[in-house]
């Protein structure tokens, strides 16, 4: 069942974006779109914009470094391929313009497989940060914020709760 609901999910993602958008989704960011899409478990965070990176930080429940506001399992698969559309989506329309805020926001950590990837993403700066399994440092990716009030909706209805959001 799990290989037959990647099959059926993982062009999900990619078909989308080229409808959306003129651009394409850099090599940089293809190994972490393609763990969304095919994602055996998923997981969504709210993270404190102000935190940035900290670092790790003993008994803090911390996203690669960002202080966690709250968590969620993504048990549909129509919406952790939801998920996947829009984070493909917002990487393929960006422009490449780049700020040096880093005031996350949102955050998705995926299983595929086994291995972990995790993106942490500041829509105010228009950067996704990604790690691949076992990933001691990350990948700057370029995002779109056109994405962000459909993925915060996407959040909120799975209880979570965005910071300086009303």
């Amino acid at each position: 069942m799990n290989k037959l609901r990647q099959l059926l999910l993982a062009p999900i993602a990619f078909a989308l974006v080229p409808s959306c958008t003129s651009h394409a989704v850099p090599d940089e960011a293809l190994p972490h779109v393609e763990a969304l899409a095919k994602c055996d478990e998923m997981e969504l965070f709210a993270i404190d914009p102000d935190s940035g990176y900290d670092g790790p930080v003993e008994g803090a429940d911390r996203l690669r470094g960002c202080r966690v506001l709250g968590r969620t399992q993504v048990k549909a698969a129509a919406d952790r391929a939801e998920v996947a559309r829009l984070v493909a989506e917002g990487i393929a329309e960006s422009d490449g313009s780049l700020a040096h805020c880093f005031l996350p926001r949102h955050g998705v950590r995926v299983v595929v497989g086994g291995a972990t990837h995790e993106l942490v993403v500041c829509y105010e700066c228009l950067t996704v940060r990604a790690w691949a399994p076992d990933a001691a440092e990350f990948v700057t990716i370029p995002t779109s914020n056109g994405v962000e009030p459909a993925l915060t909706a996407l959040f909120e209805r799975h209880g979570l709760k965005i910071a300086g959001e009303n």
